[in-house]
């Protein structure tokens, strides 16, 4: 049962942030976001799985602000320090630090809050202190760093520096888990992504509880926790932003409400060959949808859907970021209770 204070839960669509770009201003298939106390944003640019495009500065970290501000960016494809393959979760210390967890090195990158490489850890394995897959990262208010360790199925704890605290999980428990985060209580969320649930621990590795939204996730692969205990899930499978109840109970759900970010306008503005095509476009609905189409294959159509939805952040004054790969975008929304 919700509770009675979230009936008339909504989510108010507010802007969208973001482009298409290799270079500079814009995002390029974008995986991860974090806020930093600043209000900048902090988005992961993965690129392609190949750099097919022989373009490998789009494969960074782009720090930008709520306001369509842009203020450089950090690090970018390669194999050497400050370097990144594949490249699945960003977070920033109490400091500004920032860091990047790669699946395919099998590494934490850290970068000074201007961008420069500080240091990095991280091996391939199985023991202890080791990972396969890095996905999720998230700090605690002791600056502690929880790390989702993908493929080995568990999570482990970090100090700044790379010493491993605490572990816990295996393939029981987990199904090729991915996103992370923590309340206000430092209570630990994980997206069960193969398993389609989040699950709630507490910081010794006791589950708390199970949330399915009634069984409606599927393929979760990220979470978030506002100041309240509402918890927003970016639903993957379902190319969906859910909002659950602090016990676990589903309360709200949008597809998405995106309109055209000031860098896209910005843009268009410049290039009328690109304008003119989509000004007489129909961005809502396409007759052409395949019946029973899949969720993602319905929002490859409309152009204000999520598509390839993958991480969602919450900042300090509860507004939630959602971040959406296959646009190269943020929506954002403000909460109206």
């Amino acid at each position: 049962m919700v509770t009675a204070n979230l009936k008339n839960f909504s989510l108010k669509y507010k802007k969208t942030i973001g482009f298409s770009g290799k270079r500079g201003r814009g995002f390029f298939y974008p995986r991860d976001l974090a806020i930093g106390s600043n209000k900048k944003m902090y988005v992961l640019n993965r690129s392609h799985e190949v750099d097919s495009y022989g373009e490998p500065e789009s494969v960074r970290v782009v720090i930008c602000d709520i306001n369509d501000g842009f203020h450089g960016v950090a690090g970018h494809f390669g194999e050497a320090d400050g370097q990144f393959i594949w490249p699945t979760s960003i977070d920033l210390d109490s400091e500004g630090m920032i860091y990047v967890s790669c699946e395919y090195k099998n590494t934490i990158t850290v970068f000074d809050p201007e961008g420069n490489f500080q240091y990095k850890w991280g091996q391939f394995g199985t023991g202890e202190g080791e990972f396969s897959g890095p996905s999720g990262i998230k700090f605690d208010k002791d600056d502690n760093l929880w790390v989702v360790d993908h493929k080995n199925n568990r999570v482990q704890q970090y100090d700044k520096f790379g010493n491993q605290k605490f572990c816990f999980g295996d393939s029981n428990l987990f199904n090729l888990p991915w996103g992370i985060n923590l309340d206000s209580q430092e209570n630990i969320y994980v997206a069960d992504w193969g398993n389609n649930r989040i699950l709630k621990f507490s910081t010794d590795g006791n589950l708390i509880s199970e949330m399915t939204g009634n069984g409606i996730l599927k393929n979760p692969s990220g979470v978030a926790i506002d100041k309240n205990g509402i918890i927003y899930v970016a639903d993957s499978g379902n190319e969906s932003l859910q909002v659950l109840s602090p016990e676990g109970e589903p309360v709200f759900s949008t597809r998405g409400q995106a309109t055209m970010s000031q860098w896209g306008q910005e843009f268009l503005d410049v290039n009328p060959d690109e304008a003119n095509p989509r000004k007489s476009s129909n961005l809502e609905y396409d007759l052409d949808i395949p019946e029973n189409s899949s969720p993602h294959t319905i929002s490859s159509y409309i152009d204000k859907y999520f598509w390839g939805l993958t991480a969602v952040t919450v900042d300090e004054d509860s507004r939630v970021y959602a971040l959406e790969t296959n646009r190269h975008r943020v929506q954002i929304f403000d909460p109206i209770k």
